[in-house]
C-alpha cells in the first residue's frame, strides 16, 4: 500500500504554483532519482465536516529548518515495553471471547433489557409484547450466538430463518429459540437505564459497555511498538446528530469510530465520534490522537496516521511525550517549509528538511507529490523489489505503508460476515459492531496463544455453536409463568349490563363484513382479561388464541 498524497484542487492552481516556484536547486538539498517507478494512482484520505484544515487554534512558531538531516529523534526515544498482558485460561475460542464479553457486561445487558421492557409495557401493550418474560444471561448468550451464526448463513431478513418454506428452510434457529422470542429480545435489547442516565452525553445508551470493553481490550494484549490510528464507519441510514457522510467509504452514511490498532489488526482502544459542537475530546485531529493515546505516552511508541490527523503541532506534542509520529501531510498545513511546499520536482526526486526538534518534512515525487512527516526517519532511500521491476522509495514511505494497515485489517476481519440489518436504533448497530470487534480481537489472541491458523468463518462457527448451547437451568418454569401470565375473569353484576362485544371477534367481522354488519354478527360476552392494559372483553376461543 503506497502512501497518501494530496491533489491540486484545479488545473489553474497547479499551473500557478509551477510558475511561481521555478528555481535551481542548491547543493545542500537532497535529491534521489529512482530508475523505475511503479505507476499506480494513490488515492487521498477521507475528509469530512470535522476537518479543521490548518489547525488555526494552535500557534506554531516559525522553526529553523535545515537541509542537513543528521540527527533524528529515533536515537533519543527508545521503545520500552511497559508490562506483560494478562494471560487467558483455556484454549477454546469461547475462552478468549469471554474475556471481552464478561459476566459483568452480560449482567448489565440482562438487567437493562428487562428494565426497558417493563418501562415500555407501562405505556404500550400489544399481543406480542404481552408475551414478554424476563430474560437471563444464558438466554442472552444464545441470542448473541444466533446473531453470530446469522452472520455466516446469510438470509435477507430475520424472520426468514424461521420460515418453513423450502426456499429458506433452516432447522437450526428454531432449536435455539422461537422467532417471536428472538424478535422480542432484539426489540428490547438495551444497555442503560433511560430514566437515570446522563442525557447530556450523546453516547449514554452505550457508555457503560464502551468503557468496559476499552478496559478489557487493553488488558489482554501486549501493545507493539508500531500503532495505527484511523477511523472506521459503522453504516447507519437513520436520523442522528452525529451521523457522518464520507464520499470515499462504501457506506456513505454512518457513525464514525476512531480506532487505535496494532499488530495483525488488534483493536487496542476506540472512541466514538459524537459531535464537534460539544465539549468533547474527539473534535480536532490533534485532540483525537492525544486523547486516544493518553495511556501509552512516554513509552517510545511510533504512531502512524493519515493526512487528516497529521500536522507539525501534533508531532511536537508527541515528541515532548517521548512518542514518534509518522504520516502523510497535507500541503497546506501550517508550518511546512516554503522551500518544500513550492519546490518543483521530477518523478523520483526528493527534498527533505529537518528542524531542531528532529521533525523531518519530506516531499517525494511519484505519480504526484507526496508530503510526509516523521520524527524517526531521515531522507534515506531504499530499494524496493517487485515481481518485474526494482525501484527506490523513501524509507519513511515504506515504513508508513507497512504500519498503516492495522486498522484496515481490523475492518476487513469485521466486514467478512456481518448480521447488520436495517434498523432505526443506532445503538443496536453500534453494539453489534462492538460485538464483532470483540470476536476479531479474540481470534487474534487465540492464534497467538495456540500457535495455530484458523479461518474467520471457522472461529465464528465454533463460537456460535458454544453460545447457542447455553441453556437455562429450568426452562419449564419459564413456560409455566408464560402460560399463567393472563387469566380470564367474569364481570360482576347483571349480565345485560356487563356484556360487551368480544374484541377479537369484532375486529375480524369488521374486516370481512364492515362495521354495520359486524355489530349484528358479533356476540357479546361477560368475560374479560384484567391483566391486559385496557381489560378487553374476550370469548373463550379468542382468549386462548391471544394468551395461550
Amino acid at each position: 500500500m503506497d502512501a497518501d498524497t494530496e491533489y491540486f484542487s484545479s488545473a489553474s492552481e497547479k499551473s500557478s504554483l509551477e510558475d511561481s516556484s521555478q528555481y535551481e536547486a542548491s547543493e545542500d538539498e537532497i535529491f534521489h532519482v529512482s530508475p523505475t517507478i511503479r505507476r499506480r494512482r494513490i488515492e487521498p484520505d477521507t475528509e469530512d465536516e470535522m476537518d479543521i484544515e490548518n489547525e488555526n487554534e494552535h500557534n506554531i512558531e516559525d522553526n529553523e529548518w535545515s537541509n542537513n538531516i543528521t540527527q533524528t529523534a529515533a536515537s533519543v526515544i527508545p521503545f520500552v515495553k511497559s508490562r506483560t498482558a494478562v494471560q487467558i485460561e483455556g484454549n477454546q475460542p469461547y475462552s478468549f471471547y469471554a474475556a471481552f464479553l464478561t459476566e459483568e457486561i452480560l449482567q448489565i445487558i440482562v438487567d437493562e433489557t428487562n428494565r426497558y421492557a417493563e418501562q415500555y409495557m407501562q405505556n404500550r401493550r400489544s399481543v406480542r409484547v404481552d408475551k414478554w418474560i424476563p430474560t437471563d444471561k444464558n438466554e442472552m448468550r444464545r441470542f448473541f450466538g444466533l446473531l453470530i451464526w446469522m452472520s455466516l448463513v446469510k438470509l435477507p431478513k430475520y424472520d426468514a430463518y424461521w420460515c418453513t418454506n423450502n426456499t429458506y428452510c433452516q432447522s437450526f434457529p428454531r432449536t435455539v429459540m422461537s422467532r417471536n422470542r428472538f424478535e422480542l429480545l432484539l426489540r428490547f435489547l438495551h444497555f442503560t437505564n433511560n430514566q437515570t442516565a446522563n442525557t447530556n452525553d450523546r453516547l449514554y445508551k452505550l457508555r457503560q459497555i464502551v468503557d468496559i470493553l476499552n478496559q478489557n481490550f487493553s488488558k489482554y494484549y501486549d501493545l507493539d511498538e508500531e500503532i495505527c490510528i484511523d477511523e472506521s464507519l459503522v453504516p447507519f441510514q437513520g436520523r442522528i446528530k452525529f451521523r457522518q457522510f464520507l464520499k470515499q467509504k462504501r457506506h456513505k452514511y454512518g457513525i464514525k469510530v476512531f480506532k487505535m490498532c496494532s499488530g495483525q489488526g488488534y483493536t487496542y482502544k476506540f472512541e466514538i465520534y459524537w459531535g464537534k459542537n460539544l465539549d468533547a475530546p474527539c473534535v480536532t485531529p490533534t485532540n483525537v490522537v492525544m486523547n486516544i493515546c493518553n495511556n501509552i505516552l512516554h513509552r517510545g511508541h511510533t504512531i502512524y496516521t493519515d493526512n487528516w490527523y497529521t500536522n507539525i503541532n501534533l508531532a511536537e506534542k508527541l515528541i515532548d511525550c517521548n512518542t514518534h509520529l509518522v504520516g502523510t501531510l497535507k500541503k497546506d498545513r501550517k508550518g511546512i517549509p516554503v522551500d518544500i511546499k513550492f519546490k518543483k520536482l521530477k518523478r523520483g526526486e526528493l527534498i527533505a528538511m529537518q528542524n531542531k526538534k528532529g521533525i523531518t518534512v519530506l516531499k517525494w515525487r511519484d505519480e504526484r507529490d507526496i508530503f510526509m512527516i516523521s520524527t524517526k526517519h531521515s531522507a534515506e532511500m531504499v530499494e524496493v523489489r517487485k515481481k518485474n521491476y526494482v525501484c527506490d522509495k523513501p524509507m519513511v514511505v515504506v515504513d508508513y505503508s507497512r504500519g498503516r494497515c492495522a486498522v484496515d485489517l481490523s475492518d476487513q476481519m469485521i466486514a467478512y460476515s456481518t448480521p447488520h440489518r436495517r434498523t432505526l436504533k443506532w445503538y443496536i448497530k453500534l453494539a453489534l459492531e462492538l460485538l464483532f470487534t470483540s470476536i476479531s480481537n479474540a481470534m487474534i489472541l487465540y492464534k497467538q496463544a495456540t500457535k495455530t491458523k484458523i479461518k474467520v468463518s471457522d472461529f465464528r462457527m465454533a463460537l456460535a455453536m458454544h453460545l447457542t448451547q447455553c441453556h437455562s437451568p429450568e426452562p419449564s418454569d419459564i413456560l409455566i409463568r408464560q402460560r399463567l401470565r393472563h387469566e380470564m375473569q367474569k364481570k360482576e353484576g347483571q349480565a345485560y349490563l356487563a356484556r360487551k362485544f368480544c374484541r377479537e371477534c369484532y375486529k375480524k367481522n369488521v374486516k370481512q363484513l364492515g362495521s354495520k354488519i359486524a355489530k349484528n354478527r358479533t356476540k357479546k360476552v361477560t368475560t374479560y382479561c384484567p391483566d391486559c392494559i385496557d381489560e378487553p372483553h374476550l370469548c373463550l376461543k379468542c382468549f386462548n388464541t391471544v394468551h395461550r
